[in-house]
Order: C-alpha cells, then structure tokens, then sequence
C-alpha cells in the first residue's frame, strides 16, 4: 500500500507541521533534524494575514515556524535565549495531538523534544548514494531502501536529486 498524502502538505507546502510527519495511516513518524539558522520572516497566515515569525531552517528540507511553545523548548534544550546558540542544534520533532488553537477548537502540533539528541549520525554516505543516481527509477529504488531516518535526513537531498533528473 502506498503512502497518502494529507491534504495540509498541499495547503501549506513552504513549513513544517504536524503533516510533514504524518504516516499515512492516520498517526505520526518522529523525525530527527537539525536546526541550520534561525531568522524572522514575513508570514501570510488564514485570511492572508502578514506577522513576523521566527524561522528555524533545518535539514528536513523545509523551515519550520517557530512557535511560543518551540521557542522556549529549544532555550531550555541550549539554555541560552540566544539564536546564534541554537545553530546546527539536532533536535527531534514529535506531533502532540488535543493542541489548542486561537479559533477555540483543537489541532495537532508540531513540537520539538525537550533532549538533545546525543548522537548525531553521519549520512554523507546515503547522500552520495542519492547524487550518484542516473535515473529518477534509480533514485526511487535507492531512497526507498533507506530507514525512515536515513530518508527523513536525507529528504533535501533526494528532492534536489529529483529536480536535476525531471
């Protein structure tokens, strides 16, 4: 059986949410990444509404916004309130379910974990496995054999790849 695709990732397809971690089966995969940079950023909300929001780029191949609940997470993961300190940060992304929206109702949300990951895995070998490929058949064939966490770090790579071969 092939994976879904959840409506949201065609709604909002610039930022991480809780989709991006969606399973195709109605639960959620955790994804472990890296915070590259940290930067504000004019975002258009519902309604076409424009505020500023900090943005954590990362590996993941899409920035994630971050909220009030992310923000004090990751300065008590670094124990600085400072954003240079949250530079190259592993962290591991979960999905809380029952989160409360400002429209009264509820959501799911994308949340960051309050440890720091202790061992970050090298992938410099699946991303050359990725960028050898001739072939977008191949490329399907060699990303489909990876683990979900060599997929979820090598997913940047894998849509680069796929850009140059289409």
């Amino acid at each position: 059986m092939s994976k879904k695709t959840h409506y949201k990732t065609l709604i909002n397809p610039d930022y991480l949410g809780a989709y991006s971690l969606d399973n195709g089966a109605n639960g959620y995969n955790e994804a472990d990444i890296i915070i590259s940079k940290v930067e504000k950023r004019e975002i258009t909300g519902d309604g076409g509404k424009k505020s500023g929001a900090l943005i954590a780029l990362t590996n993941f191949g899409k920035p994630i916004i971050l909220n009030a609940t992310n923000r004090k997470g990751i300065a008590q993961i670094t124990k600085s309130n400072y954003v240079e300190d949250w530079v190259n940060l592993p962290v591991t992304l979960f999905v809380q379910t029952g989160v409360r929206n400002p429209k009264g109702g509820t959501t799911d949300g994308l949340r960051i974990k309050q440890q720091v990951q202790r061992d970050v895995i090298d992938y410099t070998v699946q991303i050359a496995q990725i960028t050898d490929c001739k072939t977008l058949d191949e490329l399907k064939a060699v990303y489909s054999a990876f683990t979900l966490k060599e997929q979820t770090a090598t997913l940047k790579a894998k849509d680069d790849m796929k850009g140059l071969l289409s």
